[in-house]
């Protein structure tokens, strides 16, 4: 989570133990001071914290509903004890080890030389994933990728006013995300991840697609083929425009996919590699999960399409 979020929501916590400790000993007086570095929330930022911290209030946490918005919010907070049960992501499913055994991360990288855009997929429901990508992200930097983008990060319109802009566009020295940079950011993977990013130097970049003009008619299928569509041109651009830059493209589940699903659905990565002509490396958090705490490459099972990893 992002410094400024932590900030708040443990002074929340810390004063109220520090009114009880008061309470019951009157005489003895009690301070709370925070280890550094501590930052201030920016006024931006009070509004998607607020509504995240309403969201969260309102489930009850003996029987929190197994939707996926409750979900995503209880792992924003941390509390993914409570959706374990309820989520795929947490049970295993039976794939089975790859019959190549390797390290993992030394594998990703001896692929990624070969390779300028490596993807990898996350759940929203699981922040180690988002722990995962900032491994990538440390050993992938010094073979010179250089550009993070990251689905969650908030796109803007070429005609946006700059006072408008997210803060890490704005302000891309900040050492961390500010709420308002994007969706789930306040998460703790998120903000790690971030942080990380940061430090290493790498230039962040939004490419989520903007509909500007949705038709009211369209069929979910169109509305998947839009933003798919967009996604890659948008990631195509910069491509072009970048001559010899290197990404890390983190996303959620099957917008990793190489090649159309059962149904002919045509996924970011499958458009982005027709327009770029590159290969890309891609990396599937989802496709194969469970609830050991050990990384490794699975086979890949029959029933899924074929992926790099």
């Amino acid at each position: 989570m992002p410094t400024n979020a932590t900030c708040i929501v443990f002074s929340l916590v810390l004063g109220t133990l520090a009114a009880l400790a008061t309470a019951k000993e009157p005489q003895q007086a009690r301070n709370v001071r925070f280890a550094g570095p501590v930052e201030r929330v920016a006024a931006t930022s009070l509004t998607e914290l607020s509504s995240s911290l309403e969201r969260l209030a309102a489930i009850d946490p003996s029987n929190p509903p197994s939707d996926t918005g409750t979900r995503q919010t209880l792992s924003l907070f941390g509390r993914e004890d409570l959706i374990a049960a309820t989520s795929a992501y947490y049970k295993p499913n039976g794939c089975a080890p790859s019959k190549t055994a390797v390290d993992v991360v030394p594998e990703i990288e001896r692929r990624a030389r070969q390779t300028s855009i490596v993807i990898v997929t996350e759940s929203h429901e699981r922040s180690e994933h988002r722990g995962f990508s900032t491994v990538l992200a440390t050993r992938l930097r010094p073979l010179g990728y250089n550009t993070l983008a990251l689905e969650a990060l908030s796109p803007s319109m070429p005609d946006t006013p700059a006072q408008y802009l997210p803060s890490f566009v704005q302000h891309p020295a900040l050492k961390y995300f500010e709420d308002g940079d994007g969706h789930y950011l306040s998460e703790a993977g998120y903000g790690r991840l971030g942080r990380r990013a940061k430090k290493l130097g790498y230039h962040l970049l939004a490419y989520d697609f903007i509909d500007e003009h949705p038709a009211a008619d369209a069929t979910t299928e169109q509305r998947i083929a839009a933003r798919e569509e967009g996604e890659a041109r948008n990631l195509a651009a910069y491509v072009h425009d970048h001559p010899g830059a290197k990404l890390l493209i983190h996303v959620g589940y099957a917008h990793a996919a190489e090649v159309p699903g059962a149904d002919g659905t045509q996924w970011m990565a499958a458009r982005l590699k027709k327009k770029t002509g590159i290969d890309p490396l891609t990396i599937s958090q989802t496709a194969c999960s469970g609830g050991g705490g050990t990384v490794r490459l699975s086979a890949l099972p029959a029933d899924k399409p074929p992926r790099n990893l």
